[in-house]
C-alpha cells in the first residue's frame, strides 16, 4: 500500500494527494470484501524541519459477501446473456473493481442506452445485494452507402445486421457490395458463447467475383472461426477456410504467370491468430492498442489444389490529443511462400492497397 500512495511522491505538502491516497486505500479494502470501509488521515506539521507528518487510519469493517445479483429491465435480452458478462456473483467477496469491471462488459455489449448498478444491504450485515438495471435500444441495423475509387468506379454498399438476435446475444450480419468491377456478397453469423462458456465462434458465407486488368476471378466459399481468451487482453483464434475460385476470361496480354492459372482451384486452409487488444472502444477507440499476428497453411493433408503458407502481422496504436482528437498509427506486413513449388494464386499474392 505504501508503495502507491500520492503523498510520498511529492515534494511539498499537497491535500489533494492525500484525497487521492484516501480513495486508494478505500479501493483496495473494497476489493478485499471490505464493502462499508473508511479511511481517515490525520497531519502533525514540524515546525524546526518545516515538514509534516501524516497518518493514515483505516477503518475496514467487517468481510461483505454479495449475497443476490438481481437484473431487471431486460425485456427482450434474456438472463443469461447479462449475467455472463459479470464478473460478480453470487456468494463472493464484495468487491467494487468487480462491479466496475461488469458495467464496462454490459456498457460494450452495446445493447442497452442505459446500465445502472447499485448495492443494498442484504439480509444480515455482511450480505450485499447487487440490482443490474438496463434499458434496451434497437439492435437491428441497416446501412446504405455509395462511393467511387479508380479500382471499382462507382461502388454502393449494403448491410443489414441483427446485433442481439432473438436476445440470445447473437449478431447475424448480410452485407453488399457491387461496383464496376466487382461484386461481394457474405452472410455472417456470430455465437459470442458457444455451448454457453466463453468459446467466440463465426461462421462466413460469401460469393465474390472482381474483374482485375488481365482476367477476372469468381470466388465462393465458407469458413469457419473459434475463438477463446487466452489471458488479460488476449484472445486466440484458429479457423478454417474452404473456397472455390475460378480464373476466367483472361486476356491475350497476360502474363504467363496467369494463363498458367486459369481454371478453378480448391483451396482448404486453416488459420492460427493471437492477437492482443486494450483498446478503449472497439468502433471509436482513442487510446490503447491491436496487435496480431497469424498464419494460414493450405493443401497438403486438408486436400485442395493450392498449397502455401501466409504470415500476416499487425500493429494499430491510438493516442488521445487535445479538442477530442485521436493520433492512429497502423502498419501491417506479411510473407507468402508456396510449399510444393507450384505458384502461389494470383488472388492471394499482396497487393498495394489504401
Amino acid at each position: 500500500l505504501r508503495k502507491n500512495l500520492s503523498i510520498s511522491k511529492q515534494e511539498y505538502f499537497s491535500r489533494e494527494a492525500m484525497i487521492k491516497d484516501i480513495d486508494y486505500l478505500v479501493q483496495m479494502c473494497n476489493d478485499e470484501g471490505f464493502a462499508y470501509a473508511d479511511a481517515l488521515f490525520q497531519t502533525t506539521p514540524q515546525e524546526k524541519s518545516q515538514t509534516v507528518d501524516v497518518t493514515y487510519q483505516l477503518k475496514k469493517g467487517n468481510e461483505v459477501y454479495f449475497s443476490r445479483v438481481l437484473i431487471g429491465g431486460n425485456n427482450k435480452t434474456r438472463d443469461k446473456v447479462i449475467r455472463r458478462q459479470l464478473s460478480v456473483m453470487e456468494g463472493d467477496l464484495y468487491s467494487k473493481s468487480a462491479l466496475k469491471r461488469s458495467y464496462n462488459a454490459l456498457a460494450g455489449l452495446r445493447y442497452f442506452e442505459e446500465v445502472d448498478f447499485q448495492t443494498e444491504k442484504g439480509a444480515s450485515e455482511n450480505q450485499t445485494d447487487v440490482l443490474v438495471r438496463v434499458k434496451e435500444k434497437q439492435t437491428g441495423m441497416f446501412s446504405v452507402g455509395a462511393g467511387y475509387s479508380a479500382l471499382d468506379n462507382a461502388v454502393v454498399t449494403a448491410s443489414i445486421s441483427q446485433q442481439n438476435l432473438f436476445g440470445r446475444g447473437q449478431i447475424l450480419t448480410l452485407k453488399a457490395a457491387i461496383g464496376g468491377s466487382s461484386q461481394n456478397y457474405d452472410l455472417s453469423f456470430i455465437e459470442p458463447w458457444l455451448f454457453d462458456i466463453p468459446l467466440w465462434s463465426k461462421l462466413d458465407i460469401w460469393n465474390y467475383s472482381r474483374q482485375y486488368d488481365t482476367y477476372k476471378l469468381s470466388s465462393n466459399g465458407v469458413g469457419a472461426v473459434l475463438g477463446y481468451g487466452l489471458w488479460d487482453y488476449v484472445t486466440g483464434y484458429f479457423g478454417y477456410r474452404l473456397s472455390q475460385d475460378d480464373v476466367k476470361d483472361i486476356l491475350a496480354n497476360a502474363s504467363s504467370y496467369i494463363r498458367r492459372q486459369a481454371g478453378v482451384t480448391t483451396t482448404s486452409g486453416l488459420t492460427a491468430t493471437l492477437v492482443r487488444n486494450t483498446l478503449d472502444d472497439s468502433m471509436f477507440p482513442s487510446k490503447g492498442s491491436k496487435n496480431s499476428v497469424s498464419v494460414t497453411y493450405t493443401g497438403g493433408f486438408l486436400g485442395g489444389n493450392t498449397s502455401f503458407t501466409k504470415t500476416n502481422a499487425l500493429s494499430a496504436w491510438y493516442f488521445p490529443l487535445p479538442l477530442e482528437t485521436v493520433f492512429g498509427l497502423y502498419g501491417k506486413a506479411g510473407y507468402l511462400s508456396s510449399n510444393d513449388g507450384k505458384d502461389v494464386p494470383v488472388y492471394e499474392r499482396y497487393s498495394l492497397s489504401f
